[in-house]
C-alpha cells in the first residue's frame, strides 16, 4: 500500500511541475506581449510626431 502512495505522490508532483512550467511560460509570453505593445506604442508615437512635424512646416 505504501508503494501505491509513493506512485500517487510522484504522479502528483509531476503534474504540479507541468502546471508550474505552463504558468511560467504564460507569464513569459505576457511579459513579451507587454514589451511588444510598448515598442509599438513608442513607434506609433514617433511616427505621429514626425508626421505632425512635417505637416507643420
Amino acid at each position: 500500500m505504501k508503494l501505491n502512495g509513493m506512485k500517487v505522490a510522484g504522479i502528483a508532483l509531476a503534474a504540479i511541475g507541468g502546471i508550474i512550467a505552463f504558468v511560467a511560460e504564460r507569464i513569459n509570453e505576457a511579459a513579451s506581449n507587454d514589451e511588444i505593445k510598448q515598442e509599438i506604442r513608442e513607434e506609433v508615437t514617433r511616427q505621429l510626431a514626425e508626421q505632425n512635424k512635417t505637416e507643420g512646416q
